[in-house]
């Protein structure tokens, strides 16, 4: 299900970038990293649109809930839900 998740979110991502400015090779975008191994330790980063397929690839557990990078507009959300899930008892 989460995968399904990620999949639209990237497609909806891809589909809200105007005709006119179709992103480059080079060009930079936000992503929630959910580093393996480490969910806790989310955090933001900027990479390149040809490196977004690979991180979407990662994913953590965090109390029996999966967690999966995300970009664009789902990255504000993902961070501070995978952090309030690492400090929930």
């Amino acid at each position: 299900m989460k995968r399904l998740i990620l999949l639209s979110t990237l497609a909806a991502f891809a589909v809200t970038v105007p005709m006119s400015h179709r992103l480059k090779a080079n060009e930079k975008v936000e992503v929630c990293h959910i580093p393996p191994g480490n969910p806790c330790n989310a955090h933001y980063i900027e990479v390149s649109v040809n490196a977004v397929p690979a991180h979407l690839e990662h994913c953590g557990t965090v109390n029996g809930e999966v967690f999966c990078d995300v970009v664009g507009n789902e990255a504000e959300r993902a961070c501070p839900a995978v952090l309030e899930a690492c400090a929930a008892p």
